[in-house]
């Protein structure tokens, strides 16, 4: 993941019973036509602080087994330029409040603006 210039989250509602949602990054490699799963997550979490936390616990699980820290572009110079995914409001909430963890200049609107991209439909 942290070799990686993009990479897509995917939440499912359906595959999972219950009230548990699975959370999932891939990237598509295109020299194989195939996608690649980095990460599931089943949670319950719903909110945007609990969104938050998750990015956070997933950003330091990626440390505990690279040794590296996640960079983005935007913040870093180097690293990830683009997140692609189907996130809701809580969902993308959380994710720009992990990146405004990671630098305070910015808000957490603003580092979304930068490295977020959502389809049209869930967009709307």
């Amino acid at each position: 993941l942290i070799a990686l210039e993009w990479f897509q989250i995917d939440v499912s509602f359906k595959r999972v019973k219950g009230e548990i949602n699975e959370f999932e990054i891939n990237t598509y490699n295109s020299n194989h036509h195939l996608i690649l799963s980095f990460c599931r997550i089943f949670t319950i979490v719903f909110t945007a602080e609990e969104y938050h936390r998750l990015f956070l616990s997933l950003f330091q699980v990626i440390y505990e087994v690279s040794g590296q820290h996640i960079k983005f572009q935007h913040i870093h110079k180097d690293g990830i330029r683009c997140i692609l995914a189907d996130l809701d409001s809580a969902q993308a909430k959380g994710l720009g409040l992990a990146l405004h963890d990671l630098d305070r200049e910015r808000d957490w609107e603003t580092h979304l603006t930068f490295i977020f991209k959502s389809c049209l439909v869930h967009f709307e």
